[in-house]
């Protein structure tokens, strides 16, 4: 697998899921999205380090993300789209990777990103129901704050399996 290596063109909050370049247009009929609040990002982040999850714990991760939309990055060119995403959502190291802000898909790609291969990336909204979707059809892994494991656990969604889980990463 390649390893992902771009710079940021501009960030796209206004197209609300559809990608301006082509590559996906996300139009959720009849369901309103919204973007996550910081209180709701902060309660994500505590059931998410939590040693034990319970039902109830897992029902209100589903139900928050349910109707919301994430952050994504695609590459501008079709031969790079066709490298580091599928379907519109950022792919690197074999999984899918959305952020629950626009700061921390900036973040990561700072980290993990270079210049140097100088191809353009788009930031944009995505529905979470349509990157699970995309990661049910083509049965990958989605892995959300990636650069946020605080607690070495993050969200992720497999899509051989269609289930939440969590995931430990090395901090």
């Amino acid at each position: 697998m390649q390893s992902f290596q771009a710079y940021i063109l501009y960030v796209n909050e206004t197209t609300k899921g559809k990608r301006m370049d082509g590559v996906m247009m996300a139009q959720e009929s009849a369901r309103e999205f919204a973007l996550l609040t910081d209180q709701e990002i902060s309660q994500l982040r505590i059931k998410t380090g939590k040693g034990h999850r319970t039902q109830n714990d897992w029902t209100f991760i589903s139900e928050l993300l349910q109707d919301k939309f994430v952050y994504t990055a695609v590459p501008v060119e079709d031969d790079f789209q066709r490298l580091f995403s599928v379907e519109g959502v950022l792919q690197d190291g074999g999984h899918l990777l959305i952020f629950t802000t626009v700061e921390g898909c900036k973040e990561y790609l700072e980290k993990y990103g270079s210049a140097r291969f100088g191809y353009d990336l788009t930031i944009d909204s995505i529905p979470f129901s349509t990157v699970i979707k995309v990661a049910t059809d083509h049965q990958e892994r989605v892995l959300l704050d990636m650069n946020y494991p605080q607690t070495g656990r993050i969200i992720g969604y497999d899509g051989l399996e269609r289930k939440l889980r969590v995931v430990k990463v090395k901090n």
